[in-house]
């Protein structure tokens, strides 16, 4: 028994597009969009199960989203300052007047926050409450997100699992599921893509379900749309490429399972998935393409300057260890709650009796879900490691993974339960638990999957927590402690313009008036390149010998190669030992020494701030004039 074996009704079967043998009733799809069924308008517990389907995992995400405060990650607003200076037409460039750079890997979020700064929503400096604009528009994206992902979660289930009960159950295992990982509600709240990115998976896994479930998979229509979301999906993140395969490998898979067994089986399955494969691949290649022409006419590079200062190349041999990373990012309880409903239902499958037509056409039900969850995972595995906690790039597999943990749950549920009343028949003879003992097991696995959720909400509690004491490098702490505070070195020293080499750059775009070099190279193409290559030697020569930059900050492990080269000491003057300095031909000895012990408190007063308060926001983000023009 398959996912949607164990939640068919006893009812007369038709020969659909998708196979040949489809249930009229197993897979239920309202007519129109987003419709409800009849059954489900006349329940009045149907319809209150709806609405907390949807409203109960949002409330949860809202508070645990609450539990971030004003934080915002660092690399975040990379972006936001592309999309400042793209608002203000001074186009791809991490400042106004800086060469076009593609130090962003999000194209279509970068593209989101500068529409939405130039209808003035965005990044003006405004507060509400005490909390700036920037924050408040990328909670509000994410919790946006986070409703239209539950709803894409709802078309999903509904076409493997049919009734309306069944699939609103679905619905708030997964929503919650999803509400309480750690690794989703960081990554959607820390302004970077996340929450788009989540979304267009989970919409990507929708629309294929619900075509396969409505007999129009193999529509040119369906292979359009599935092209464009791949190409969405590509666009917000370059792991997102693996999407493209989604539709093909759909198209593959349920043909397969439709084909008439023998030993041309395979062929006809082909024979049938090519055409309409190839017109999904053509609309997602015939646009990434030209996008791709457009970034090298533009930045000179065939990939992201981000992609090139991290190396990033094709497989190697951490890829199955990083795949088994994937069980981390979900929770080990999470995992063994959807081992113990898959164990459910294959063990009913079993025990089932049924024809093997009928078999072949539900195990394709799942087929969209499976394929864009695997995917999600394979986008996860094929890149390097990431330093930063709790998987930030695993968000494709959390949303399509808390999906098929509803699916797979509900599944078993309805394998073992077998309900004898209400409008959702019960399974058909076969596709019950087996045995005598029957309730007597269901009453086991629900209190085994009752204590395995209960430890799963602990766990995600401990997770959040722990992040929320030290999170991930804060956007305000850089813009504080690199933008704010060089400023005022230029001030007491009388610079009123100047570089500034930097390895942490988010922050000190939005309030620094200095003109900032990458040292880790994502927006910097040359310091890229030698990052990419490991040769420190050359980084080293790029500051020194190239850049001569006003001023200077070194920390690990950026400042390799750096610190023992003679020009460092030769050229510069510290201003906070170790970390802070400045050119020698900029300021003199005395004022320098004079500045120092300013500095050194600043810095100290800065880094104890921030530990006690590590979520606290730091004021509007902007560019503060030099004193003279204030």
């Amino acid at each position: 028994m398959s996912l949607a074996a164990a939640t068919e009704r006893t009812a007369p079967r038709r020969t659909g597009a998708e196979g040949p043998a489809v249930n009229d009733t197993a897979a239920v799809a309202p007519t129109r969009p987003g419709a409800t069924p009849r059954s489900a308008r006349r329940n009045p517990a149907g319809v209150v199960l709806g609405v907390l389907a949807l409203a109960l995992p949002v409330l949860v995400y809202l508070s645990r989203l609450a539990r971030l405060g004003h934080w915002l990650v660092d690399d975040a607003l990379i972006s936001f300052g592309y999309a400042r200076t793209l608002s203000e037409g001074g186009g791809f460039a991490q400042q106004p007047g800086a060469a076009a750079v593609e130090g962003f890997s999000n194209p279509t979020w970068t593209l989101l926050l500068a529409g939405l700064r130039l209808l003035g929503v965005f990044d003006r400096g405004h507060r509400l409450a005490g909390v700036e604009d920037t924050v408040l528009v990328v909670r509000a994206l994410a919790v946006v997100a986070f409703v239209l992902t539950l709803l894409a979660i709802r078309a999903t289930a509904r076409s493997v699992l049919g009734g309306p009960r069944r699939t609103a159950t679905a619905t708030l295992v997964a929503g919650l599921a999803l509400a309480l990982s750690p690794a989703y509600v960081i990554w959607t709240g820390s302004g970077l893509e996340n929450p788009l990115y989540g979304l267009l998976a989970a919409a990507l896994a929708a629309l294929l379900g619900t075509a396969r479930a409505r007999g129009r998979l193999f529509a040119l229509r369906t292979a359009t749309l599935a092209g464009l979301l791949a190409l969405g999906l590509a666009a917000t993140r370059p792991d997102g490429l693996v999407f493209a395969a989604a539709h093909p490998l759909t198209l593959l898979v349920v043909a397969v399972g439709a084909a008439p067994r023998g030993r041309g089986r395979l062929r006809s399955a082909l024979r049938r998935a090519l055409p309409p494969g190839a017109f999904g691949v053509a609309a997602f290649a015939l646009p990434a393409g030209a996008l791709l022409l457009a970034r090298h006419a533009t930045f000179g590079l065939w990939v992201p300057n981000t992609a090139v200062a991290k190396s990033q190349g094709g497989l190697d041999l951490g890829v199955p260890a990083r795949a088994a990373g994937l069980v981390s990012a979900a929770g080990l309880p999470l995992v063994l709650l959807a081992a113990l409903s898959t164990a459910v239902l294959l063990v009913a499958r079993t025990r089932a009796a049924r024809p093997v037509t009928q078999s072949a056409a539900t195990a394709t039900a799942a087929a969209p879900l499976l394929v864009c969850a695997a995917l999600g995972g394979a986008g996860f595995a094929v890149l390097r490691p990431d330093w930063m906690p709790e998987y930030r790039f695993a968000t494709p597999a959390t949303v399509l993974g808390s999906a098929l943990l509803g699916v797979l749950a509900v599944g078993a549920g309805v394998a073992v339960a077998s309900p004898v009343s209400g409008r959702e028949s019960p399974a058909p003879r076969g596709a019950r638990w087996p045995g005598r003992r029957g309730p007597a097991t269901a009453v086991v696995l629900a209190v085994v999957a009752a204590l395995l959720a209960g430890a799963a909400v602990a766990d995600d509690a401990r997770r959040l927590d722990a992040f929320a004491r030290t999170p991930t490098i804060s956007g305000c702490f850089v813009a504080d402690r690199y933008g704010r505070l060089f400023d005022l070195y230029a001030d007491r020293l009388g610079v009123r313009t100047g570089t500034l080499v930097v390895p942490d750059i988010g922050g000190v775009l939005l309030v620094s008036r200095l003109r900032v070099v990458d040292l880790a190279g994502l927006t910097d193409r040359v310091i890229a390149r030698d990052r990419g290559r490991g040769d420190t030697a050359a980084v080293a020569e790029q500051v020194f010998g190239v850049v001569r930059p006003t001023f200077l900050h070194l920390h690990r492990p950026w400042d390799a190669g750096l610190r023992s080269d003679p020009r460092l000491r030769r050229d510069y003057r510290a201003i906070v030992p170790g970390q802070d300095y400045v050119r020698r031909d900029v300021a003199s000895a005395a004022a320098v020494a004079a500045l120092r012990p300013t500095a050194v408190r600043r810095v100290a007063a800065l880094v104890a701030e921030r530990r006690a308060r590590p979520l606290s926001g730091c004021g509007p983000w902007v560019v503060d004039p030099p004193p003279a023009e204030r």
